[in-house]
Formats: structure tokens, sequence, C-alpha cells
């Protein structure tokens, strides 16, 4: 008897609903979603989450690898963050720049999905980052739920090596995630060192 095929999971089946498989295990996948009503109703209720999401970072950091490789997100942020460097990339959004808690004092870095600035919280005289999504990504009903269940993930993690999330809020049509500012060099920074 052949044993059946098993389920990918679920870092696998994004990948394959933004078509980033290798031909071989898209054939692969195709075939088993072809006879596996469980992955069927998973793959039809899942929207697939854009490469520079929070959410694909926590299905790569859960899948399984082989022993001694690791899982490299999908993106890369466009500039680490750098006292020395002038601010470049994206524009501050204007409805960041009259927000009446927060005072944008300069850009930390961008991916597809937004940009994360440093701000100063006006009333509490207290440094926190703004992941601000781009007004794309937050376009449609979807997107915006995609968002807010992102967001509700975030604020669950409750660990000394995960930096903390104070608020979430939206500013006219700019959608933004207040989190803890820890002050030092990236991860990927580190990592390369």
């Amino acid at each position: 008897m052949i044993a059946p095929a098993p389920h990918p999971n679920p870092f696998t089946l994004n990948e394959f609903l933004l078509g980033k498989l290798a031909e071989p295990e898209c054939h692969a996948i195709e075939a088993h979603l072809a006879t596996c009503a469980a992955c069927q109703v998973l793959s039809a209720d899942q929207t697939p989450v854009p490469a520079d999401s929070l959410v694909e970072l926590l299905l790569a950091a859960g899948a399984k690898t082989a022993p001694g490789t690791a899982v490299t997100p999908s993106f890369a942020p466009t500039r680490a963050w750098d006292d020395r460097e002038p601010s470049a990339g994206p524009p501050v959004p204007p409805d960041l720049n009259a927000h009446p808690r927060y005072r944008v004092l300069r850009l930390l870095g961008s991916g597809g999905m937004g940009a994360v600035w440093l701000a100063e919280h006006t009333v509490l005289k207290k440094l926190v980052a703004l992941k601000v999504v781009r007004a794309e990504c937050v376009a449609t009903p979807a997107a915006v739920e995609r968002f807010r269940r992102e967001v509700e993930a975030v604020a669950k993690l409750n660990h000394p090596n995960i930096v903390g999330a104070h608020d979430a809020e939206r500013a006219g049509d700019t959608h933004f995630l207040v989190m803890e500012y820890v002050e030092g060099r990236t991860l990927a920074d580190r990592l390369r060192a």
C-alpha cells in the first residue's frame, strides 16, 4: 500500500499560493490538492501573505528544515538603521506628519509591506517604532483584515527577545503598529558580524 503524500505545512502552502515554488514541488502540491479535501478547503480559505509580512516570518520560523539549514526570510530591509546615514526611502506619510501623539524622527528601514519609523510619543516623551503599512497593502477589506490579524498575533507575543507592541492605529488612510523601540544594530547586522 502506498502511503498518502504528507500535507504541506502552512509556510509551503503560502509559497505555493504566491507562486514561489519550483516546478517539481509545485506539481507535487497540485497533485496533493487534487486528492485532499482538507487541504483544498485550507488553500481556498487562505489568503496568500505577501513577502514582507510578520506572518510569513512566523510561518518560516515554524517550518521544519533539514538539520544544519536555516529558513531565510524573503525580504530584506532596503536600508539598515545607521545614525551616520541620512534617511533614504519613502517620505513620511502625510497623515503622520500632523499626528497628535507621535512625532516622526527618521526612517529606520523599509521593505515590501511598508516602512518602520522612529518616533517620539509626544505625551510620554518615549521613543517608539511605528510600522507603517503601505496604502496598497491595505487597499481592500481583506487586506485590512489580514493586518488586523497580524496586529492581534503580535499583541499576544510576550518574550524578552521580541519587541513589544504598544498600540495599533489608523490616521486617515494610514494604518500603523506602534512598537517598542530597541536601540542598537539590526539582527541582520549581528548575523553578518
